[in-house]
């Protein structure tokens, strides 16, 4: 029997409500070395923004079990809007767990809906957020962009990752099986290109976009076959293959700024 895939703001929202999916996150999608290097690039580019602009108000979608956040740094006030309970009981943890829970206020919410949400101030500098916008198609990303657009200054900047079409293509046609701990979830994935002209007809310019896992294929094997046996080596070798150039990463981290 074919699985259903979520692809939509309530089948989304409900996969990650599942107690056994909140609990399991991290575990399962980020203990491999290539899965490590992922996560820390994506902690590095919202850090580097943050570095770089001092921004006053910082605003997090669908941040699940605060991966990203717990690794931040000099944060002034941080919100974060999440549509999961299950993952709000475990941000929270983690938030305190790692002393972040003064600088960040975690909110019950629908990212579809931020302008109705009171406990949220006007405006933010820095808007971001990892798996979530990928999994709509179109016209709810158009709501997503619309609904962030409204929440960031003039110039403001959201970030968050972007699927490469070609390479996620040659995955899928070689893919033999789902794995057993992928969630049933849509990607949707672009050109380059493709994404600038989305991201331009819905009001905003991308000023970068930051290639992450460049030689995905052989830093996951090497991954598979080293992390068990030889885990500093692999981890090293990871990451050295991603201070090679490549055109063709698995997914790029996009900054764009409000227009």
């Amino acid at each position: 029997m074919k699985q259903h895939i979520a692809d939509g703001e309530s089948s989304v929202a409900s996969l990650y409500q599942d107690e056994r999916v909140a609990e399991s996150y991290i575990q399962q999608r980020f203990s491999h070395s290539w899965q490590l290097l992922f996560h820390s690039k994506q902690v590095a580019a919202v850090q580097q923004i943050i570095q770089r602009d001092r921004p006053a108000r910082i605003l997090e979608l669908a941040p699940g079990p605060a991966r990203i956040t717990v690794d931040l740094h000099g944060v002034n006030h941080g919100y974060m809007v999440e549509y999961s309970r299950e993952m709000i009981q475990l941000a929270t943890s983690n938030l305190k767990q790692r002393k972040r829970d003064a600088c960040w206020t975690v909110i019950y919410g629908n990212a579809f809906q931020l302008v109705e949400i009171p406990e949220l101030p006007d405006t933010f500098d820095l808007v971001y957020t990892f798996r979530f916008i990928r999994h709509f198609h179109e016209q709810e990303r158009a709501r997503l962009y619309s609904g962030i657009r409204d929440k960031l200054r003039p110039g403001g900047i959201l970030l968050f990752d972007v699927v490469n079409k070609p390479l996620f293509c040659k995955l899928n046609a070689g893919a033999r099986g789902t794995s057993s701990n992928a969630l049933p979830v849509y990607d949707v994935s672009y050109t380059e290109n493709e994404f600038r002209g989305e991201l331009q007809s819905n009001g905003f310019k991308v000023i970068r976009m930051i290639p992450v896992l460049r030689h995905f294929r052989l830093q996951s094997w090497i991954s598979s076959k080293l992390d068990d046996v030889i885990p500093p080596i692999s981890s090293r070798i990871v990451r050295l293959l991603e201070s090679i150039p490549s055109r063709n990463p698995l997914e790029w981290i996009a900054v764009c700024r409000k227009l």
